[in-house]
């Protein structure tokens, strides 16, 4: 099961995103990353020219903590290089 939480359902509707299109994203992700600062896990999936980007933890079910959407794929790369966000798939 997929839970948004407030923050996140709020992100979605500031971007005009759907619930579907993070779950897709969850589902088939280009990259995931596990963020050394928060311990989330964080997918990557390209939306409409744009980066799709999608923090969340995984107990028993999937949380959805956060969404962005961005134009600015250098905040991966920096994050990454960074050795914040390491990738792990």
């Amino acid at each position: 099961m997929v839970y948004f939480t407030k923050h996140a359902r709020h992100r979605l509707e500031s971007f005009g995103l759907s619930r579907d299109i993070v779950i897709e994203a969850l589902r088939r992700p280009e990259k995931v990353f596990y963020d050394t600062l928060t311990g989330n896990f964080i997918a990557v999936k390209l939306h409409e020219a744009k980066y799709l980007i999608v923090a969340f933890n995984v107990d028993k079910d999937i949380k959805v903590i956060t969404v962005l959407l961005t134009s600015k794929h250098n905040i991966i790369i920096n994050r990454e290089r960074r050795g914040r966000w390491v990738r792990i798939a």
